[in-house]
């Protein structure tokens, strides 16, 4: 499997407008841990890790986070992804049929109100809503996002 990715592969594998990826590059919400931009001709080198860093921030704007909440979220679980924690395609398609993983955010009056991660389901929702005392939740099928990714980055 392949390792570093340009910013070009990087914003066709996540499906992210090229100019939209330097954009929260230069913003701070997405580094790219092998090598940053640098002068005329040394172009950003971005992990695998990166990249699902990339879709995953993608995904929590699309749903309607914050930027600068969404990018804490990455940030925080990127070491987590880093220190090889990740789970690997074999083992996905293995546990498939167990159901996927969930990152879940919980909101009130528009605000974000804490996080979950929920392995295989989400039980007890209704009791987490309240305990929160949250009355939206927003969800992302972390497994999918992963699985996209690798079958991308085998081809």
């Amino acid at each position: 499997m392949k390792t570093d990715f340009t910013s070009f592969e990087v914003a066709r594998i996540a499906q992210v407008h090229n100019e939209r990826l330097r954009d929260w590059v230069n913003r701070g919400f997405i580094t790219p841990s092998i090598r940053p931009a640098g002068g005329k001709g040394v172009k950003a080198l971005f992990s695998f890790e990166d990249l699902l860093a990339v879709a995953m921030f993608k995904k929590l704007v699309e749903i309607g986070l914050p930027r600068g909440y969404a990018a804490d979220f990455v940030q925080t679980n990127h070491q987590t992804w880093k220190a090889g924690l990740l789970p690997t395609k074999e083992s996905l398609d293995h546990e498939k049929s167990l159901g996927p993983t969930w990152y879940l955010f919980f909101r009130r009056q528009g605000e974000i109100v804490g996080s979950a991660y929920e392995r295989r389901g989400v039980p007890g929702l209704q009791k987490a809503l309240e305990a929160r005392e949250a009355d939206a939740v927003l969800g992302i099928n972390f497994d999918r996002i992963l699985r996209d990714i690798y079958s991308k980055t085998e081809a």
